[in-house]
């Protein structure tokens, strides 16, 4: 305990008349304290115009959104039909049934292939 309660002898450092090469110690800076931000307006006319303005906005942004997509899915391309091979088996020209006309018969056989680009 003895040598706790002892105190060392007191020196002073001396006086530097050299140039000193450390890191530069800055002058103590005043604490900063950011002004509070002003306080928010109530409701009002403004408000509200503002709220409706978003709703708005967003509302326009989702249908344009949701139509891109569904034009992207469902692009309005007509069906494209080929004729592959067709067959005609019987061609008459007959009578008519009374009213004075003729009549065709005809019994045509056609092969298609149908094909949506959709």
């Amino acid at each position: 305990m003895a040598a706790y309660e002892k105190q060392q002898p007191q020196t002073q450092q001396p006086h530097l008349n050299a140039g000193y090469y450390g890191p530069a110690i800055p002058p103590p800076q005043p604490a900063y304290y950011p002004q509070p931000p002003p306080p928010r307006r109530g409701g009002g006319p403004g408000c509200l115009l503002c709220f409706l303005f978003k709703v708005v906005a967003l509302v326009v942004i989702a249908l344009g959104a949701a139509t891109l997509v569904l034009w992207l899915i469902f692009r309005p391309d007509a069906p494209k039909a080929y004729a592959d091979s067709a067959a005609l088996s019987r061609f008459d020209l007959g009578a008519g049934n009374g009213n004075g006309g003729d009549l065709l018969q005809y019994n045509l056989t056609v092969a298609i292939r149908l094909r949506n680009p959709n």
